[in-house]
């Protein structure tokens, strides 16, 4: 029996493409361009998928608020996969408040959806908050193996890093600041996925903490080039220097892709 397929929409074609990036982000690439243009050919006809183009389009841009925006409209218009995508750009944007409650909307919706079940996870290990943990899980209705497994890994791993922290006598709002801050500072840099991981040490004049976060396909150069910048953001932040001086933020590549 032949079986016909229908061709791929221009969205669901940079959709794809965007799901597969991983790396920093170039504003001026002809992705963008091409995508933009699409979009203004779209709007009249189509436009519910030329909000989708527009929106990957400014993301890829560097343009996460615009990218946002352009996201809503395309929910407005009905959209299926809008408030998901809403939901995973706001946790990019550094705003996770507004991404659980997205997430917990689209659980109430569907208790067995794994992807909102996972975001709030992460948000819990991002918050340094077990409470947080077992609410995504009251969330969550099924059986789902690797979901229950992250949630007893993420509860050790909060435990690990509060053990880190009070030992170096370092404040759990400091900590929980600073990753807000990398992924503000990431979100008009960088498209794919990341890996945040602790560890700790002790010099001749005391203990630090070190965050490395592990992103994909970066060079030396560009590592220390985000290094440099997210220390000019924490000089510039609303942070005391005498809270974080004893806290390490360093940036490498090929790393694990979990999300943190």
């Amino acid at each position: 029996m032949n079986v016909s397929m229908q061709p791929k929409s221009k969205a669901q074609e940079a959709h794809e493409y965007f799901c597969r990036y991983q790396g920093l982000i170039k504003p001026n690439s002809l992705v963008c361009f091409s995508w933009l243009n699409e979009a203004e050919k779209l709007v009249h006809t189509d436009a519910k998928n030329a909000y989708v183009l527009r929106s990957l389009a400014y993301i890829f841009k560097g343009q996460p608020e615009d990218g946002l925006y352009a996201m809503q409209n395309a929910k407005k218009l009905g959209d299926r996969h809008a408030t998901q995508n809403i939901m995973n750009i706001l946790h990019s944007m550094g705003r996770f408040d507004e991404s659980s409650q997205v997430a917990k909307e689209i659980l109430k919706q569907n208790p067995h959806d794994l992807e909102s079940v996972s975001l709030l996870l992460s948000h819990a290990l991002l918050h340094l908050d077990i409470n947080k943990v077992h609410e995504a899980m009251q969330y969550h209705q099924g059986n789902n193996q690797q979901i229950m497994q992250k949630s007893q890994i993420y509860i050790q791993e909060i435990n690990k890093r509060m053990d880190m922290l009070n030992e170096l006598n370092i404040s759990k709002k400091t900590v929980v600041d600073i990753l807000n801050h990398i992924y503000v500072f990431l979100s008009d840099k960088y498209v794919g996925d990341n890996y945040l991981s602790f560890d700790y040490g002790y010099t001749e004049i005391g203990g630090y903490l070190e965050i490395n976060v592990c992103l994909n396909n970066l060079s030396v150069d560009d590592c220390v080039s985000l290094q440099d910048g997210f220390l000019d953001v924490l000089i510039d932040s609303e942070l005391d220097y005498r809270d974080y001086k004893d806290i390490l933020v360093s940036f490498s590549s090929e790393c694990s892709t979990e999300r943190a």
